[in-house]
């Protein structure tokens, strides 16, 4: 009861955790081989001490990949210059993703 409670304030809060990102990793590349280099290039991001917010950030660069290898690397470079842009995009502003990648 009390774990349910926890991750009710925390998806209203939008507080992600690492089982989290976990778990949609698996979920994404079920070959362990894939998720293993997914894995390595999703942590690249979280390194630095600017780089805030890494459970949520690492959630939605996979969620902006959506199963792409290349894509995930390339959302995670932009979350390396400012992950507020990658948050916009997987949680408010699609569009402007499409359009950055466009470019």
């Amino acid at each position: 009861m009390k774990k349910r409670w926890m991750r009710r304030i925390a998806a209203v809060l939008g507080i992600a955790s690492r089982g989290e990102v976990l778990g949609k990793l698996e979920r994404m590349w079920p070959d362990p081989l894939e998720r293993e280099r997914a894995q390595k290039e999703l942590d690249r991001y979280g390194l630095e001490r600017h780089e805030g917010e890494v459970a949520r950030v690492q959630l939605a660069v996979l969620k902006l990949s959506e199963g792409s290898l290349d894509l995930l690397a390339e959302t995670i470079k932009a979350a390396k210059q400012d992950y507020r842009d990658v948050l916009m995009w997987a949680e408010r502003d699609r569009q402007q993703y499409v359009h950055w990648r466009e470019e």
